[in-house]
């Protein structure tokens, strides 16, 4: 299906739909997070805004990892971040 478009293109529509999927994902772990915390709703708020910082260090420590281990390894770090995303959005945000 896709050997007419070449591996290039392919490339391309990936990494614009991993664009599309970030600029939801803050909105949506935003919501799920303060979900029933109550009185507590403005420290969460806090809480998240911060981890903001967190997520804006993990390219700093990917070129790190790259550097020192490899690129591949690099790049599975992110499947830990994702999977941990995916943690949350099915499950973790419904622990209480």
């Amino acid at each position: 299906i896709l050997g007419g478009l070449g591996m290039s293109w392919v490339g391309l529509v990936l990494f614009l739909g991993t664009g599309l999927m970030h600029s939801i994902m803050w909105p949506c772990i935003y919501n799920l997070s303060l979900e029933d915390l109550g009185p507590h709703s403005k420290v969460g708020s806090g809480v998240i805004s911060t981890s903001v910082i967190g997520a804006a260090l993990l390219p700093i420590m990917m070129g790190a990892i790259q550097r020192g281990i490899g690129l591949i390894v690099a790049i599975c770090c992110l499947f830990i971040y994702y999977a941990y995303i995916t943690f949350f959005a099915v499950k973790g945000a419904k622990i209480r």
